[in-house]
């Protein structure tokens, strides 16, 4: 900020999702028709970044932001954003 305070945008669009009522992640995979994962594992290979999710969300992949969960996902092969983030551009 021109203050010299400093803010953290990626918790401002979490924090905005969730004014917005966007769904979490879970469901909002549902609603773009894609199977809902059943454990933070489901969503990311990378096993830091899953141990981090555990304990953010105390183990519960029901409670997963949107935004967070789209970028934690595997890349499918040759694509630069994930399969869910993919389906959003296409709608």
């Amino acid at each position: 900020m021109p203050d010299g305070r400093h803010i953290d945008l990626a918790a401002v669009d979490v924090l905005r999702d969730r004014e917005r009522g966007i769904p979490r992640y879970n469901s909002f995979r549902k609603l773009l028709h894609v199977k809902g994962v059943r454990s933070l594992d489901g969503i990311t290979s990378n096993r830091q970044w899953a141990r981090e999710l555990r304990e953010m969300y105390e183990g519960d992949v029901d409670l997963v932001d949107p935004m967070v969960g789209m970028f934690a996902e595997d890349l499918p092969p040759g694509f630069g954003f994930s399969e869910l983030a993919f389906r959003v551009f296409l709608v």
